[in-house]
């Protein structure tokens, strides 16, 4: 990012300048300018900015401020190019905005979620129009859900209210109490300050967070919309179907950035982020009928491969056990046979209807609903869901009588991977179409804040077009073979080359020895000796031997259902002949499921065996005829796995950092979600380069509990 020098002095900038916005962490946002024009100083872009007092730790690090005489920074290499970025200049508040804290008391005992942010905002909208001081200005009070308000004035003595909302077609009485005023914020001035220390120290938050919550308050309020944390979906907008009982909707995530960026004699201080959001969520259909509008039942699609053809009379413990997983923690909606509705979460299934006995009736659920209710179940053999609320319940409701709601997926829950797969086709897009969907969706959001309300109470303005920058696109790498042959990349076509078998072979090739073949995707013996004659071919063309005499490798036939026992086998088998196993392809019919899990389980943890999974549709072409494409990337890939390097960086291609001893590290550490917070540890991992060429790596990985 483009730094300034700052020095322990400030002149004061004039009065009659616009102060107001700027980038995003890790990417530069600079007024048009050529390379050789000098930055503007961080100091003059904030007004009354005092920064005498502030010590090393607070300023850039020393080795960012490069000196004027020999400036690192804009390089030259490479073809200038116009840039859009997805920010959007902002005009910040020139006053101060005041926070309030607020108390929503509804009439239930349990603790706030963050799923009554919805319904607590339209009880704060209700509130706006019957509290006196609030009623006077309604657009001057934005609320961020939870516990915080913020308004345009001061306000002290603000009585307490009722308020009366339609939850699920009941009125219910809430009361907002306890509304006080903490502290004024200068959002300006905040931000300013945080420029002013080179854009180190504290991020403003506080600040951050009150821009956030008033240019989304017109969105969360509007009952046209859905919102998911900082992203909001129209609920009339476009919804990609992706399997499994999944959707995705797609909408904009939006988010404000605070920055320091000069262009045109205008100060900017802040950007909106926007960006195109794509949200898993189940689909709104019945859980066992099928319909002509809607199609297959919600079970039917969540069971996918696995369902039989009477599953409607019973569920396997397998289809039980998928089912279950996928509906646990969803909002499903149970319709009363006298007509009346109720919507709560399940908390999993229960023996089915036929013999699931009731502990209060001493009773099964089937005769419960026969007699209690005249209604007949036409599935009794379906598990019933158990008590769609609280755990101790002991309500159990047969599936047949409920519907999925159209829900976004919690953050806990995985997503099959056919429909990651689906997910991440269909919504793939190039960066001129996000960037139209960016406007369009701006636009319909009160013609890009220009009708907001809130936004024009508060003083806040938003650009109309994205910011623009000049960037580099540099020239592709040269790609190095063995012997020294190189391979230059095509500027016109710079994601991908060419190598030629028998001419490029790889740097340094591996002996692939002894290996096996487990086969669960049932391959003819035809497609299995094809698929390894023409893998040692297009090997041996690359400069990677592979051995597949009938003393080297070893093929077996499995099913999902066994993949650990028969992976435990191989290695046995090969321990036996006093020969180590070197790697196991594994064949699978389908991409997805338990079973790569397991097999990677099974290989890099347990017995520490290289593995190499791959979907045999992709092995083959739609005549059967090998693919040999894909072999070719196999090669790739084994070859890599056995400690063997593929090409390097040609000699002139190489970064001036790789012409001294030097070691690439890298590192990064994945926690778990909230929710399993002290279930689940955290990983940790590093590698680093063992080689001049950084193209071997070591990795150490360690588990740490929460």
């Amino acid at each position: 990012s483009l730094l300034q020098e700052i020095s322990p002095t400030v002149t004061q900038p004039t009065d009659n300048k616009t102060y107001t916005m700027g980038k995003k962490k890790g990417k530069s946002i600079t007024k048009e300018e050529s390379p050789a024009q000098e930055a503007p100083s961080a100091s003059s872009l904030v007004p009354e900015a005092d920064i005498s007092s502030l010590t090393d730790n607070l300023l850039p690090p020393q080795k960012r401020l490069l000196p004027a005489a020999k400036p690192d920074f804009p390089g030259t290499l490479g073809t200038a190019v116009r840039l859009s970025t997805n920010h959007f200049p902002l005009a910040l508040p020139s006053g101060v905005v005041y926070q309030y804290t607020i108390t929503v008391e509804p009439p239930w005992d349990r603790p706030y979620r963050r799923s009554d942010k919805a319904l607590y905002q339209q009880v704060i909208r209700k509130w706006r129009s019957v509290c006196p001081p609030a009623k006077k200005s309604p657009y001057s009070w934005v609320y961020d859900g939870d516990a915080t308000l913020y308004c345009t004035k001061a306000h002290t003595d603000i009585p307490n209210c009722n308020v009366v909302v339609m939850v699920e077609d009941k009125e219910l009485e809430f009361r907002v109490v306890d509304v006080k005023l903490v502290k004024p914020i200068p959002i300006s001035q905040d931000i300013a300050n945080w420029a002013a220390r080179g854009q180190s120290g504290q991020t403003p938050q506080t600040a951050l967070h009150a821009l956030d919550v008033i240019l989304a308050q017109a969105v969360v309020t509007d009952l046209e919309y859905t919102t998911v944390g900082r992203s909001y979906f129209r609920n009339a907008g476009q919804v990609l179907d992706i399997g499994m009982g999944k959707e995705v909707w797609t909408g904009l995530f939006s988010s404000v950035r605070p920055h320091s960026w000069d262009k045109g004699g205008t100060r900017y201080l802040a950007t909106l982020n926007v960006d195109v959001s794509n949200k898993p969520a189940t689909k709104q259909i019945h859980l066992t009928r099928d319909s002509r509008e809607m199609g297959e039942c919600y079970v039917g699609q969540v069971l996918g491969r696995r369902q039989t053809r009477d599953w409607r009379n019973g569920l396997n413990m397998e289809q039980v056990d998928i089912l279950e997983r996928d509906l646990k923690g969803l909002k499903v909606r149970y319709e009363l046979p006298n007509g009346s509705k109720r919507q709560y979460k399940c908390n999993g299934l229960v023996e089915p209807a036929s013999s699931q006995k009731i502990p209060d009736l001493n009773q099964t659920v089937e005769k419960f609903f026969q007699v209690t209710h005249k209604v007949k179940l036409s599935h009794p053999g379906l598990p019933c869901l158990w008590w769609l609320g609280p755990i101790s319940k002991t309500i159990y409701i047969p599936m047949e009588l409920c519907m999925m709601m159209g829900q976004p997926m919690p953050r806990h829950k995985v997503l099959h991977d056919e429909s990651v797969s689906k997910m991440i086709r269909t919504t793939a897009a190039p960066p001129m179409v996000r960037q139209e969907r960016i406007m369009e969706e701006l636009k319909r959001n009160n013609n890009m804040y220009k009708n907001d309300p809130y936004a024009k109470e508060f003083g806040i303005n938003i650009a109309g077009s994205m910011a623009q920058l000049t960037g580099r696109l540099l020239p592709p790498p040269s790609i190095e073979y063995r012997q020294g042959k190189q391979v230059k990349i095509s500027q016109q076509n710079p994601g991908k080359w060419v190598q030629r078998s028998q001419d490029n072979l790889y740097k340094s090739g591996m002996e692939l020895s002894y290996w096996a073949v487990l086969d669960l995707a049932r391959l003819s013996k035809g497609e299995y000796e094809a698929m390894v004659k023409q893998l040692v071919i297009v090997a041996n063309g690359v400069g990677f031997k592979i051995k597949s005499g009938a003393d080297n490798m070893m093929y077996l036939h499995s099913q999902e259902q066994r993949v650990e026992r028969d992976f435990a086998k191989l290695i046995e088998e090969f321990e036996i002949a006093n020969t180590k196993l070197e790697m196991v392809i594994v064949v699978l019919p389908f991409k997805g499921g338990h079973v790569y899990d397991t097999v990677k389980k099974m290989g890099d943890l347990k017995f520490r065996v290289p593995t190499q999974c791959c979907i045999k549709r992709n092995l083959f072409k739609p005549d059967g005829q090998v693919n040999m494409q894909v072999l070719a990337n196999l090669c790739l890939k084994l070859n890599s796995k056995l400690g063997g390097i593929n090409h390097v960086l040609a000699p002139q291609s190489r970064p001036d950092l790789l012409k001294a001893p030097v070691m690439i590290m890298g590192a990064d550490v994945t926690h778990p979600a909230p929710a399993h917070k002290g279930q689940k540890p955290s990983i940790a991992a590093i590698v680093a380069s063992v080689d001049p060429q950084a193209s071997q790596y070591e990795v150490e990985i360690r588990v740490q509990e929460s």
